[in-house]
């Protein structure tokens, strides 16, 4: 009789495993809603991203489904694994959105984007240094303006 059970329970546990198995993967959350951009619908094959931890996941607005409406699942990358709270910020084409969200796996949230000119996109790298030589010119030319004129002088003088 016990062995019996215990091949029913092999058996049972055997069927049971691969479900199991499949039901935990790497957990997911997606976001959906409408976006506008400079207070109108964005057109179809707009770029709206969401960056969780430096990690960006990137959709465009299709066609067919109404105008402004995107959808994006945000699937963690095999070894990683994001906290339940941990921030979404979002971007439509390039510009910050006004929202922000947290990280919920396993839901589906419903989430209305905005952003605007307004807004200017973060600056690279290669911004900050073209507008510190920028500085560094402008001041450099002031310098010398300067000193011409102070040499002028006395040498006039």
């Amino acid at each position: 009789m016990a062995k019996i059970l215990l091949v029913i329970l092999l058996a049972s546990m055997h069927l049971l495993l691969p479900g199991i198995a499949l039901s935990q993967g790497t957990p997911s959350c997606s976001f959906a809603g409408m976006a506008e951009f400079n207070g109108s619908a964005v057109p179809d094959g707009t770029v709206i991203t969401a960056i969780v931890e430096g990690d960006e996941y990137t959709t465009t607005t299709p066609t067919g489904y109404g105008a402004s409406t995107y959808a994006i699942v945000i699937q963690t990358p095999s070894g990683k694994y994001y906290t339940e709270g941990t921030e979404v910020a979002f971007e439509i084409n390039g510009y910050a959105a006004a929202q922000t969200a947290t990280w919920q796996p396993g839901q589906n949230i419903r989430l209305d984007l905005t952003a605007s000119t307004a807004v200017i996109p973060a600056a690279s790298p290669n911004t900050w240094l073209i507008f510190a030589l920028v500085i560094t010119c402008l001041v450099e030319v002031s310098v010398v303006g300067s000193v011409a004129y102070i040499v002028a002088r006395r040498w006039n003088g």
